[in-house]
């Protein structure tokens, strides 16, 4: 295995430091670059380097991921996932049709009752809130000014909107699962054992070898972006994470094999 083209990393995984339980898988992985890196510095005499002291080592593995994935967000965030049941912490949007001054909402509104929904907005023909004279606040019955809601039949009442009429309403329905992930300011990001799988091709044999990278310690980075185009690709979920060297001094290794040799 002395002549080797690499071809691509295949997945990233990151371990727990402290339980060995996998946290982090990339599969999904566009691009990826490692860096290695050497620090020095020199000896002169009349401006002709003489001699030379090594005194720093780094390296690093950055790239980006076909998939917005949770696992990478909780690491970069320094957080885990939750996940929720029957909450009703997610508000749902949604533009009603007015006919015979009533108007049927898709799903029910949590909350005290009287104050489920609390606004409507009357729409122009543009699909613009009207604001002022527009926007209706609930009330026990419909009037000028206030729509009335019932939470049993999800309709809503109203006093003088047209019949045809478009209505916006926010609210905060039952969900009954959902996942969290939170940024909080005194969180930190992860620090996880990382292993990045490793296929080659051997330039002699053209036959694939594979290769495992492995860091002890590897912080991830918690910045990243998400660029948006309409009509454009997909946003892409970057990433990077600098190798810390671990008490024995190690940073990093590369163990080259064949998986046929596996039993």
């Amino acid at each position: 295995m002395s002549n080797l083209a690499m071809q691509k990393v295949m997945r990233i995984r990151g371990y727990n430091i402290l339980t060995d339980k996998m946290e982090l898988v990339l599969k999904g992985l566009k691009e990826s670059t490692f860096t290695n890196g050497k620090e020095s510095t020199f000896v002169t005499k009349d401006n002709v380097k003489i001699a030379s002291f090594d005194f720093g080592s780094s390296a690093s593995i950055s790239g980006s991921s076909a998939y917005i994935q949770d696992d990478l967000l909780a690491a970069q965030l320094g957080v885990n996932a939750q996940i929720l049941t029957a909450t009703s912490a997610i508000r749902h949007t949604e533009i009603l049709t007015v006919a015979t001054l009533t108007a049927d909402g898709t799903k029910t509104a949590t909350g005290t009752v009287g104050a489920e929904v609390k606004f409507a907005y009357v729409l122009d023909t543009d699909g613009n809130h009207l604001g002022g004279d527009g926007d209706l606040t609930q009330g026990a019955v419909a009037s000028a000014t206030e729509f009335s809601y019932d939470s049993g039949t999800n309709v809503y009442t109203f006093d003088s909107v047209a019949d045809g009429a478009k209505v916006e309403v926010a609210y905060y329905p039952e969900t009954a699962t959902a996942k969290k992930i939170e940024s909080i300011t005194t969180n930190f990001t992860k620090t996880l054992r990382l292993e990045a799988e490793l296929m080659f091709k051997d330039v002699c044999t053209d036959t694939l070898e594979y290769g495992l990278m492995v860091a002890e310690k590897g912080k991830i980075s918690g910045t990243f972006e998400w660029t948006l185009t309409e009509g454009g690709d997909p946003a892409v979920h970057n990433f990077s994470a600098d190798f810390l060297s671990d008490c024995d001094d190690n940073m990093y290794a590369i163990y080259f094999y064949d998986p046929a040799d596996m039993t």
